[in-house]
């Protein structure tokens, strides 16, 4: 199987799970929800950058962590999917008319998948959304981390409560590894 980089938007307590090896399970039919044939977890393609998708999935998904991941070998293929969101330009276009008429909505290429965990998915990058007068960016943390970092950044996580953790360029911290 090609590999595959994929952007999720999660809760701290999902990475925190993800960080400890554990395996995570979703069988959340979506079509029950929207127009969509996504079942599980939904993961964006990473491009476009995640950063040109804050607008439309604002008060959709969970922002607490932004992660990049890629498939390994073990990982079975993702399914195309498309996640029906609100599109952003007619919201803000109609935000007074929007109790009269409900939004536009716009179709997104996604992939989903019922389950993933480190022996599946190697997480390259994470970050957080952070947001100055409407201008919303990710502040991505450290770009790669070895295992011998792994359940310190855990612990980290969970004594902030938060996923950032700031690195600078230099550090020589290896790829994490399962």
């Amino acid at each position: 199987m090609k590999q595959i980089k994929l952007i999720r938007f999660m809760s701290t307590q999902e990475m925190r799970k993800y960080l400890d090896g554990e395996v995570l399970e979703n069988s959340t039919d979506w079509s029950k929800e929207a127009k969509t044939k996504s079942i599980g977890f939904c993961f964006f393609p990473a491009d476009p950058p995640p950063e040109t998708r804050l607008h439309y999935i604002s008060g959709v998904v969970c922002f607490d962590v932004v992660a990049e991941f890629e498939t390994l070998e073990s990982c079975p293929e993702p399914l195309p999917s498309v996640g029906r969101y609100h599109d952003p330009e007619d919201m803000l276009e109609h935000l007074a008319d929007l109790y009269k008429k409900p939004a536009k909505t716009i179709d997104v290429p996604e992939y989903c998948m019922t389950s993933y965990s480190r022996d599946t998915l190697k997480l390259l990058r994470m970050g957080t959304v952070k947001s100055e007068n409407c201008d919303w960016k990710i502040a991505w943390g450290c770009d790669v981390f070895s295992e011998a970092r792994r359940r310190s950044m855990r612990n980290l996580l969970m004594f902030l409560g938060i996923a950032s953790m700031m690195c600078s360029p230099d550090d020589d911290w290896g790829w994490m590894k399962k």
